[in-house]
């Protein structure tokens, strides 16, 4: 389920007795593929299988409970990020359990007195750096269940969360009279509303606003002061003996305010507006440009917080991104496009099919809202003919397309700064046969090494294996730095399973098949028999990404129902088979 990068970092998380941490990964897969099988238990066979579910959350709250307790005590420590992920992931875990039970309706995802594990996995994720997995969590909240203001703060950090900066509120909420002062209550709810304010000023770091970051730091470390405090000599004045740290605290938000603490820390060292700027580039414009970019993707990855580490928006560096599927090539690729316009010089964006064209079009046109994108091609898919010796700001065409061109306008390149090219591994030829495509497409990218020599060249895929290979190869024709990227993680994660029967229980039914066709004379099996082939499924799934090993232990079987479901037959005389009943 876990990609190997994650898989190691869960396994670099602090030693907890009475678990392995070499197997943790493979536990919370089963875990995870326990409660979705017992969730289909459940809906079919009623309230029987409950107590399967109460045993898994008794494990899972006391990982949770202990490593949120590592996050929220101990900041910038090097096992936080492998903490808080699996902190986060036991809190998802009970949260789906709950609502298997039917609970989680009805438990508010912030109370006065501790923070849900609904909301709690939202911040331990994005403390990870995980956004994926938290934008997924946060979907499941709901905040109708809060009152102000709570409501307010949790809609807040959803929507940072999401990455949706432009739904938080400017202003919060005013604080309500009271007319009965009940001094705990109204001291909590002036807490929450400190928090609440902490968490705007959190959203304008976020949006490049000057001073948001360091708000939202005092307003947190201000609710951390006075959510908790010693109580030793009340103790001592009662004559109670007090002779260890006694503290008393406003639970609900001092657990908020050391989450939050983290988080902003966190989401600083990631935001898009602190990308320092590339060199040649104006400051103001640079910022100018992350804050817009910050409206839509407001914090990077993991992968793309690496590459801008190692150089992949300054001038003269080109990139060979391997990224698997999802795991946000694209968003690289947008910030390289910003930098080289900054420049004023063009870009160039391959795309290997008319649909991809459009569909880069579509996109870029909307991040590029002010330049002027042109794609060669009008309706029906058909190329638009062009004797302009000029491309538009941004140009998107197939690589047939840019050979043709190159063909009669060769100086239309000499303006471009820039070269994309999406779906590189077009470029390898098919085993058999010869593959006119990749002829193209390769002779477009040397053409385009001679045509534009100062641009800089970003080939995207999911699908090569050589990106050292192929970028080795880049350097040395352009004579210029070409960086490798690989990375197997994955923003996401997945599951493998499938649905198999006992080897018994099918050999039976295909002995029941062939005895049929010995005593029948149709060409086909008779309804009868289709209608009685009957048979327990089970699930077995992978704990591991894949199906690469013969260890026990990385595989789980589990029932997914009591009782039997129809199989049923097909086929012509004498090659009649066992085959699903929705055939």
């Amino acid at each position: 389920m876990f990609d190997p990068v994650t898989e190691d970092l869960i396994r670099t998380a602090p030693a907890l007795p009475d678990f392995d941490l070499a197997h943790l990964p493979q536990q919370l897969t089963d875990a995870h593929v326990k409660i979705a099988s017992l969730r289909i238990l459940l809906l079919a066979e009623g309230a029987q299988h409950r107590g399967e579910l109460f045993e898994e959350l008794g494990t899972l709250q006391r990982l949770a409970n202990y490593y949120q307790s590592f996050v929220a005590t101990l900041t910038d420590h090097p096992q936080e990020a492998a903490a808080a992920f699996v902190a986060a992931s036991a809190h998802e875990l009970l949260h789906r359990a709950r609502i298997n039970l039917g609970t989680a309706a009805s438990r508010p995802s912030l109370t006065d007195h501790a923070v849900e594990s609904d909301l709690a996995s939202v911040l331990l994720y994005l403390i990870a750096g995980y956004p994926s997995s938290a934008h997924e969590m946060a979907a499941t909240i709901n905040t109708s269940l809060l009152d102000e203001p709570r409501q307010s703060l949790v809609t807040t950090i959803l929507a940072i969360a999401r990455g949706r900066l432009l739904e938080v509120a400017d202003v919060p909420a005013e604080v309500d009279q009271h007319t009965e002062v009940d001094f705990d209550k109204l001291a909590v709810e002036l807490l929450w509303r400190r928090l609440g304010a902490g968490c705007l000023s959190l959203a304008r770091g976020l949006r490049g606003i000057s001073g948001g970051f360091e708000e939202s730091r005092r307003a947190i470390q201000e609710v951390l002061k006075l959510s908790s405090y010693s109580i030793r000599e009340l103790l001592s004045e009662a004559n109670i003996d007090s002779t260890g740290s006694a503290v008393s605290c406003f639970s609900g938000p001092h657990q908020m305010a050391s989450l939050l603490r983290d988080l902003c820390d966190e989401l600083e060292r990631r935001a898009v507006v602190t990308i320092g700027v590339p060199a040649g580039l104006s400051s103001r414009h640079w910022h100018d440009a992350l804050v817009s970019l910050a409206e839509r993707r407001p914090y990077l990855w993991r992968n793309h917080r690496q590459a801008v580490d190692d150089g992949f928006l300054s001038p003269g560096n080109s990139s060979v991104i391997a990224f698997p599927t999802g795991a946000g090539k694209t968003t690289l690729a947008e910030l390289k496009c910003i930098s080289t316009r900054l420049c004023g010089r063009k870009v160039l964006y391959l795309a290997p099919t008319h649909a991809l064209v459009n569909q880069v079009t579509k996109d870029l046109r909307s991040s590029f809202s002010t330049e002027n994108i042109g794609n060669s091609l009008i309706a029906e898919g058909h190329y638009s003919e062009t004797e302009e010796a000029s491309l538009p700001d941004i140009a998107i065409m197939t690589p047939e397309r840019c050979l043709a061109l190159q063909g009669f306008a060769a100086s239309a390149f000499e303006a471009v700064g820039l070269i994309v090219f999406d779906e590189c591994h077009l470029l390898h030829p098919k085993e058999k046969g010869n593959d006119r495509r990749s002829l193209d497409a390769m002779l477009c990218l040397l053409g385009l090494m001679t045509h534009s020599r100062d641009a800089d060249f970003v080939l995207l895929s999911a699908m090569i294996s050589n990106s050292s290979d192929l970028a080795a190869w880049i350097a040395s024709e352009t004579g210029r730095i070409c960086l490798p990227m690989e990375l197997d993680w994955k923003p996401t994660r997945q599951a493998r399973g499938c649905v198999v029967y006992k080897k018994e229980d099918s050999s039976n039914l295909k002995g029941r098949i062939q005895a049929s066709l010995q005593t029948t004379t149709t060409k086909g099996p008779p309804t009868l028999l289709k209608k009685n082939l009957q048979i327990n499924p089970f699930a077995f799934f992978s704990l591991r990404q894949a199906w690469t090993t013969q260890e026990s232990r990385d595989y789980s079987l589990l029932p997914i129902t009591t009782h039997e479901v129809p199989l049923s037959a097909a086929g012509n005389r004498p090659w009649w088979k066992l085959c699903s009943a929705s055939r």
